[in-house]
């Protein structure tokens, strides 16, 4: 999980955004200081999003959207992918936000083995309206493995039911 804190901003109101991060069905939070390999397994994507201050009140009693876009980008070709897309209307009551987006394995999202950058796109505001905050947040590298013996299992379970 990354630990660097990003700040968006619209005087008087300003938000924290951090904690970026993966977590494959292994139940393993991956560190930033660790490498993140993902092989054939879901993925579960996670942002904190926590207004800061007073002033944040007055925002969220217009009981905006939140919305992330999650995307990863091939170091190598620097294709992108869109990983899948979250939204919650945020409520007075709650200062604090860390929604999570369940993802299918990463070679059903499209993606081939290689090395990419998770990308998320974060808006708070009206769905239909300008956005009051937003902001990129760039924060994991991650690899896609694919294991060959997974592989060639399941081509030959493919191949016994044939």
């Amino acid at each position: 999980m990354s630990d660097s804190a990003h700040y968006l901003d619209s005087l008087p109101v300003r938000c924290r955004v951090y904690g970026l991060s993966l977590k494959q069905s292994d139940n393993h939070e991956h560190e930033e200081t660790e490498q993140i390999v993902l092989s054939d397994r879901p993925v579960s994507v996670q942002l904190t999003v926590e207004f800061l201050g007073n002033s944040a009140i007055a925002l969220l009693m217009l009981e905006p959207t939140l919305s992330i876009e999650l995307l990863a980008k091939s170091v190598s070709t620097g294709e992108t992918w869109e990983l899948g897309k979250l939204s919650q209307t945020m409520t007075p009551k709650e200062r604090m936000y860390a929604p999570v987006l369940d993802l299918e394995p990463p070679t059903q999202c499209g993606l081939d083995v290689g090395m990419y950058r998770l990308t998320a796109i974060v808006r708070i505001g009206a769905p239909d309206g300008p956005a009051l905050l937003s902001g990129l947040i760039e924060d994991n590298r991650f690899e896609v493995f694919s294991n060959p013996t997974q592989s060639s299992k399941r081509k030959r379970s493919s191949a016994k039911s044939s």
